[in-house]
């Protein structure tokens, strides 16, 4: 199955991988192409599993040699020059929903493929810490730290570089104090990931508020007095009176979940992130009306993603599900973690 799965990468993304240079003065990557790279980090994990195999289920093993052919399958879209260095910003991302449509293929239980995305998504940060993790169930967390042993051991690197650069500091948020009645949900997810049903959905099964600018653009349409921006500032000054408060907003960038969290402030607050894969990302994308105006789906997706900063247990979250969407021409939960 692994050699099938190899031979079924190569064709698929073996090229990309090959055009595209990755260590140009990236002390971090000095291999010479990306499939140099993802090469070193498959058989990384091979070894681990003939070594270690016995500690997993075979499922596990699927997604661990899976998440080492995929889990850098973002980077040819999000390559960037930064001051003469090659960068992939936030390609851990595009990686994890690229990944669920490759999947479908090996796994047969959208549980694992939503543990595949998450794994995936989550690989850069457990290069930082892996207290950085804690979101994530256990055995998520196990996967995660594999796949980062892996992805260090699949990698050329300039040590002396290395060692005088300081890690980022991650300033914390002030935690007060808590009303354990009160509930503030987050949304975070791509584009056209599901989030405005999901959302519909949950505020209406929890009796809460919804607070969407979807809403407010459709209501702005049909109002003759206020725009999108008069509709939505009302919400959030209505939803103070309400128990459970839904979010519907990609909150991909931390100021976006800080500023909510500001907003509403001394809740139980939960993060629900949503997945989905790519080709159905772009289906739906291309069937919206109202945003038929994009020339290139790829790059509109890729560009909202750049500015993403991924949720890590830093900024104090009492709850994370995890959630895995499907689209037919309707959005639909396929499986859900935690």
């Amino acid at each position: 199955m692994d050699k099938e799965m190899l031979i079924d990468f190569l064709n698929t993304y073996g090229v990309e991988q090959v055009t595209t240079e990755h260590g140009l003065y990236n002390p971090y990557h000095m291999e010479n192409i990306l499939l140099t790279h993802t090469l070193l980090v498959y058989d990384a994990i091979r070894r681990y599993i003939d070594k270690y195999g016995y500690k997993h289920t075979e499922n596990e093993k699927k997604i661990l040699l899976l998440a080492a052919l995929l889990h850098d399958i973002g980077k040819p879209a999000t390559i960037e020059s930064v001051h003469g260095r090659t960068v992939f910003p936030n390609h851990h991302f595009l990686s994890s929903l690229k990944a669920i449509d490759f999947a479908k293929k090996y796994l047969s239980d959208h549980t694992d493929i939503l543990k595949l995305a998450v794994v995936i998504f989550y690989h850069t940060t457990a290069h930082a810490s892996p207290k950085l993790l804690d979101l994530l169930p256990h055995d998520m967390q196990c996967l995660c730290n594999i796949l980062e042993y892996a992805d260090k051991k699949g990698r050329l690197v300039n040590h002396d570089i290395v060692k005088c650069m300081s890690n980022p500091i991650i300033h914390k948020p002030k935690c007060n104090g808590t009303d354990e009645n009160k509930r503030l949900i987050l949304l975070h997810g791509p584009p056209m990931s599901g989030k405005t049903q999901y959302a519909t959905n949950l505020a209406n099964k929890l009796n809460g508020y919804l607070v969407s600018m979807d809403v407010a653009k459709q209501q702005s349409r049909q109002s003759k007095h206020l725009n999108k921006e008069d509709i939505f500032n009302n919400m959030k000054q209505k939803a103070h009176k309400y128990d459970v408060i839904v979010v519907d907003m990609t909150n991909l960038s931390l100021t976006s979940r800080n500023n909510f969290r500001a907003i509403f402030p001394n809740r139980i607050t939960e993060l629900h992130m949503l997945f989905r894969g790519y080709d159905e990302i772009l289906d739906k994308l291309l069937k919206v009306k109202d945003l038929s105006y994009i020339r290139d789906p790829n790059k509109y997706i890729t560009d909202i993603l750049d500015n993403a900063t991924t949720p890590t247990s830093e900024e104090r979250f009492d709850k994370v599900k995890l959630v895995l969407t499907g689209y037919d021409d309707k959005d639909k939960i396929l499986t859900t973690i935690g």
